[in-house]
């Protein structure tokens, strides 16, 4: 989220930061696995004076998983919930959003 369009502007501005895809490979027994990610890296400027510029601050995460002979998605999670409830109410627009590239504009309205 920039924080300089939200408490100068007065509007919310969000972007993707980060955007992978890894493969999964079966689970034998059900065994646990863990997965590394790279690190997204954010600017801001927090001092309190006529400097501050603003910058940017994390707001949620999005995970998907499809299924990889058919690219269905079979699962679809995140923390936020207006995003989530908004994902289960219309699951074509989950894959829209899991598709989008780093650097993008996060959509501040769903529709």
């Amino acid at each position: 989220m920039d924080t300089r369009a939200k408490y100068v502007e007065h509007k919310d501005k969000l972007k993707v930061v980060s955007a992978e895809t890894l493969p999964l490979p079966a689970a034998p027994n059900g065994e646990r696995r863990e997965f590394s990610f790279a690190e997204p890296a954010l600017k801001f400027d927090g001092d309190r004076d006529t400097s501050n510029v603003g910058g940017e601050v994390y707001k949620f995460f999005i995970c998907g998983i499809r299924d990889p002979s058919t690219r269905s998605l079979i699962y679809f999670y995140t923390p936020d919930a207006q995003l989530a409830n908004f994902c289960k109410a219309h699951p074509e627009k989950a894959g829209r959003i899991l598709s989008m590239r780093q650097d993008s504009n996060f959509p501040t309205q769903l529709k």
